[in-house]
């Protein structure tokens, strides 16, 4: 399966509910990517996309929530294959999860229903989260991730608080 095969055009910000300039999904692939010491290109063939799509997928321009699931768990196997962090490939699926959320809270929609989900409620996704909206870095990124805040968007990150703050009562 290509990335044709689910998006027959590459996907901007402005497209979908799920583009962000910077997305944690897109951060937690870069850092297993790097944590790989591989480069985008090299991560594209073992998962059978373009360097393109990589590249979309780590800029958020082409949310990895937005892709089918075989494709990112080929691309998590990709990864592995590239020896990357199993702790950082193992947070993929959860950091598509906290775009969704962060999606559907900047959307202002009603997030009970993802929020209830159990992986909302695991420490990966919380962590994840907070390095979202606090800028704290989970200790296994430091080595592999930007130094820059995932957002700068003031708005969405009250928005997202807001979400989680729902979520401990």
């Amino acid at each position: 399966m290509t990335i044709t095969d689910t998006h027959p055009r590459a996907v901007t910000p402005a497209d979908g509910p799920l583009a962000a300039t910077n997305s944690v999904a897109g951060a937690v692939l870069r850092s297993a990517r790097r944590s790989a010491r591989a480069s985008q290109a090299k991560v594209a063939v073992g998962c059978g996309v373009t360097q393109h799509a990589v590249q979309a997928w780590e800029a958020g321009t082409s949310p990895l929530a937005e892709v089918c699931v075989l494709q990112v768990e080929s691309l998590i196997a990709a990864l592995r294959d590239l020896g990357a962090c199993p702790r950082l490939t193992g947070d993929l699926i959860t950091a598509t999860w906290c775009d969704v959320v962060i999606a559907a809270a900047t959307d202002s929609e009603d997030c009970e229903c993802l929020v209830a989900d159990p992986s909302a409620t695991n420490c990966q996704f919380i962590e994840l989260m907070a390095w979202f909206t606090e800028g704290r870095v989970p200790q296994r990124y430091r080595p592999y991730a930007d130094k820059h805040p995932l957002t700068g968007d003031r708005a969405v990150i009250q928005k997202v608080r807001q979400v989680l703050r729902d979520i401990q009562r």
